[in-house]
């Protein structure tokens, strides 16, 4: 498929889901044994929103800056907020949730950062 086309299929397929349907809050599903302050606490994950960006500019010393500023600045925190899904193995039902619009649409990402460079 040509790469002008992915984004409308993506769309089509997607109709109404967003890049955050499988994002939780710290990477943990919000549940009673969870300490409120620990919940809450944005100095422990990356949030998506802050790695998901586009520049103008891959060269030069601005961008230089740049990168050094967002990796010293990411270095600080313990993990990364990605896309997951939860599954119990406790002999419930499956829920029919997974990660294909996530994975189409980060690869389409990829694709463009490609074509824009």
């Amino acid at each position: 498929m040509h790469w002008q086309k992915k984004p409308s299929k993506l769309y089509c397929d997607y109709p109404n889901e967003s890049i955050y349907r499988n994002a939780h809050y710290n990477n943990n599903v919000k549940s009673n044994d969870v300490d409120e302050d620990d919940y809450y606490n944005e100095e422990t994950v990356i949030a998506m929103d802050k790695y998901i960006s586009f520049f103008a500019e891959s060269e030069g010393l601005i961008y230089d800056n740049l990168m050094d500023t967002i990796n010293n600045e990411f270095n600080e925190y313990a993990e990364t907020q990605e896309p997951m899904i939860f599954k119990s193995f406790d002999g419930s039902n499956l829920t029919d949730k997974n990660l294909d619009f996530e994975n189409r649409l980060f690869k389409l990402l990829n694709e463009l950062c490609g074509l824009l460079n």
